[in-house]
């Protein structure tokens, strides 16, 4: 009997001291001073994030944070890129890392050249290595400074992208023409003065077409210019320079 109660006494000290230990944990906060934003890829479990976790000087003991990690299931993390706000709670940023709750970055999108450099960058600042924008899709991408969520896919990017493409031009005209004031001939007695007048009447703005040259396998830009109006007025073979090679261009046009 006297056994048995030594050995529940153990077991209920245990506990307490795991409860103790637990509540430290939980309270501790982080070591870094300002924001530190992680960047976490498939497949990254405790034992590596614990090393990241270190080598970013998030923590410099991961004692606390391997128990929380522990007691609150964070086995497997999800991937994504996360900010550690200065001196965060061990509780809070485990329960951030498990369910997921990554932070956007800001992805400013020069103009590129040449949808290979685009994919270049894009494969570099993303967490997908795998895009591939293509010539006929490259007119859809606007030079801006857009929020993305580091895991986002080259599908989630291009639908993006149409949508910000559309959201643009919807808003726009292509050509605001100046009008003419009206002149009253009444007015002026001079008679020159008045033939003067008479020519403004019949006067037309200077512009008479718009026209545009488009790469020929550019098919998406040609459906465009064509839903606007303008017809091919023209075809040179072999005009534009693209990826070490030639392309022929296709001149729109649209007679105002």
């Amino acid at each position: 009997m006297k056994k048995h109660t030594i050995a529940l006494i153990i077991i209920v000290l245990a506990v307490l001291a795991g409860c103790l230990a637990g509540a430290l944990g939980l309270r501790q906060p982080t070591a870094n001073n300002d924001n530190c934003r992680l960047y976490l890829p498939d497949c990254t479990n405790r034992d590596t994030l614990c090393d990241s976790l270190v080598a970013d000087g998030v923590l410099h003991s991961t004692k606390a944070f391997r128990l929380v990690a522990s007691l609150l299931r964070l086995d497997n993390v999800r991937p994504g890129s996360y900010v550690v706000e200065p001196h965060m709670r061990t509780l809070t940023l485990v329960r951030k890392l498990r369910n997921g709750q990554q932070d956007p970055i800001r992805l400013t999108i020069g103009k590129f050249r040449l949808p290979e450099q685009l994919n270049t960058f894009l494969n570099t600042k993303l967490m997908h290595n795998d895009f591939n924008v293509t010539l006929e899709s490259f007119h859809l991408i606007l030079p801006d400074t857009y929020e993305f969520y580091w895991t986002v896919t080259p599908h989630q990017f291009m639908h993006r992208m149409e949508k910000e493409y559309n959201a643009f031009w919807s808003t726009r005209t292509v050509l605001s023409l100046p009008s003419v004031e009206p002149f009253h001939e009444t007015a002026h007695k001079d008679s020159s003065h008045t033939q003067r007048l008479k020519d403004s009447k019949t006067h037309r703005p200077s512009i008479r077409q718009l026209y545009a040259d488009i790469a020929a396998p550019n098919t998406a830009s040609l459906a465009l210019f064509r839903k606007a109006g303008y017809t091919q007025c023209g075809h040179f073979k072999e005009w534009l320079e693209y990826d070490s090679h030639f392309v022929d261009t296709i001149r729109m046009q649209k007679i105002l």
